[in-house]
């Protein structure tokens, strides 16, 4: 989805934009990841910290298909700044 590829790719403005507008947090792609396993696995710590704010349906729980959650997913790029934001 527009939001999925925005947080992917770092996009905060974009991302703050479509999320304004009504874009979805829950839509997952091919693997089962949500916008915000994406946006923890890129590093995106702002994109992360307007997910966990704006994001209504954000389940930072939620697994992919591996079994993995947003937790998992920055743990294991090494994104440290993330992983502070999801253990608030």
């Amino acid at each position: 989805t527009p939001v999925m590829e925005a947080c992917a790719h770092g996009h905060v403005d974009v991302v703050r934009c479509l999320l304004d507008a009504g874009g979805s947090t829950s839509d997952v792609d091919f693997a089962g990841r949500t916008a915000l396993m994406r946006a923890a696995d890129g590093g995106h710590e702002g994109i992360v910290a307007i997910l966990l704010e704006k994001g209504g349906d954000v389940d930072i729980d939620f697994p992919d298909k591996r079994r993995w959650t947003a937790l998992h997913c920055s743990v294991a790029a090494d994104r440290l700044g993330v992983i502070k934001l999801l253990c608030k």
